[in-house]
């Protein structure tokens, strides 16, 4: 099962959506989610946003600290990232999820 979350969504600051994060990443475990797609934007003009640059710096941190498994940028999300291949296999729904039918730099996948 996969959960989808907006934390752009009313304008947060950084720290607020990486609480948003966190918070998801604690309720998808206790339900049971094996996926997060984190809608987080990809900031004005294309050029990557505050939101954005925060989550891209703090998920491989999570990953370190053994708190998720595994993440993929959605830009990053193409058919050779052997990361993307992994959690299709986990999670065959993150397949379908529509903002991941192409590559897409306002989101970001995580593994739980």
């Amino acid at each position: 099962m996969i959960r989808v979350i907006n934390i752009k969504e009313g304008n947060p600051n950084c720290d607020y959506a990486l609480f948003l994060v966190d918070e998801e990443i604690k309720y998808s475990r206790a339900v049971g989610n094996r996926a997060v797609v984190i809608i987080h934007g990809y900031g004005s003009h294309g050029k990557g946003g505050l939101i954005k640059d925060a989550v891209h710096n703090y998920l491989p941190t999570l990953k370190k600290k053994h708190i998720i498994s595994d993440y993929v940028f959605g830009e990053q999300w193409g058919d050779t990232n052997e990361s993307k291949i992994n959690m299709c296999r986990i999670c065959p729904e993150l397949i379908l999820q529509e903002n991941l039918q192409t590559l897409n730099s306002g989101v970001s996948v995580i593994l739980i």
